[in-house]
This record gives C-alpha cells, sequence and structure tokens, in this order.
C-alpha cells in the first residue's frame, strides 16, 4: 500500500512541478521530511539516484503497490507523476544528505 503521506506529497509536488515552483518545494520538502521521515528516506534514495528512471525504480521497490499500480495507471496520470518525480530529482539532487536539505 502506498502511504497517504507519499501520495499527498505526490499529489503536492505534481501540482509544484506543474508550476516550476522550486523555491516552495524547497519550504516545503524539509516539513515534510520532519514530519515522514520513513517517507523522506525513500525520497533521498530516489533523489539521490544518478537519474530520475533508476530513482524511480527504487522508489517502486520502496512501495511495490506503486510499481503495481505504474503500468495500468492512465497514460495522463503517469505522464503528470513523470513530470513531478523528474521535477524533484532535478531540484533535490545532490541537495539532501542524511535526511537534511544542503545548500
Amino acid at each position: 500500500m502506498i502511504p497517504s503521506a507519499l501520495s499527498d506529497f505526490l499529489e503536492q509536488l505534481r501540482d509544484l512541478a506543474d508550476r516550476a515552483d522550486r523555491d516552495r518545494l524547497l519550504v516545503l520538502y524539509p516539513e515534510f521530511a520532519r514530519e515522514y521521515p520513513d517517507v523522506a528516506r525513500s525520497i533521498e534514495g530516489f533523489v539521490c539516484a544518478e537519474t530520475p528512471e533508476i530513482g524511480r525504480e527504487r522508489l517502486f521497490r520502496d512501495f511495490p503497490s506503486l510499481g503495481v499500480l505504474w503500468p495500468f495507471a492512465p497514460p495522463e496520470w503517469r505522464e503528470r507523476l513523470e513530470t513531478a518525480f523528474r521535477f524533484l530529482h532535478q531540484t533535490l539532487h545532490g541537495r539532501i544528505r542524511n535526511g537534511k536539505l544542503v545548500k
């Protein structure tokens, strides 16, 4: 099952990605990480991966139901989520260490 914290974060992330609001993500993520440290560890693994695609596979291992849902989800849902994944990776790649956002 996908934790509600992750699905809520992904929904907010999709909105931020649509608006390319990097500053808001940089404020939102540390709050999220403090509130949901277990999910944040998975996200840290995602953003530390070499590419968003490699990171996505890690999320699918951490949250198998997300991986099962992915191939069957409507194409527009997958496309929006893929945009959110790329935005998250591009914004935070190399900026999170040990659960902390670094400049």
